[in-house]
């Protein structure tokens, strides 16, 4: 995606902010009984694997948990990265 002027890093910094804002914004609302479907959501990612070297251990591991919320908020970002 090219955009006039702007740099592909801003769009990923908007993108990761407005996932982050959207999930913490849809855990502090989710308990208020009207507003709990923003946390309804999936989520996927590969279990922890350990690789042993002998001399050191390193485990990966990546879950990610797609919410209403989360949605909301990517979909705001690009939004705002669009018109700003």
């Amino acid at each position: 995606m090219a955009f006039k002027g702007k740099s592909g890093w801003t769009f990923v910094l908007f993108i990761l902010i407005g996932y982050v804002l959207g999930a913490f914004i849809g855990d502090a609302l989710g308990g208020i009984s009207w507003l709990s479907w923003l946390q309804y959501g999936y989520t996927f990612g590969l279990d922890p694997t350990t690789l042993e070297l002998g001399f050191m251990n390193l485990t990966f591991g990546i879950h990610f948990r797609i919410t209403i919320s989360s949605i909301i908020g990517l979909i705001l970002a690009m939004l705002i990265h669009r018109f700003v």
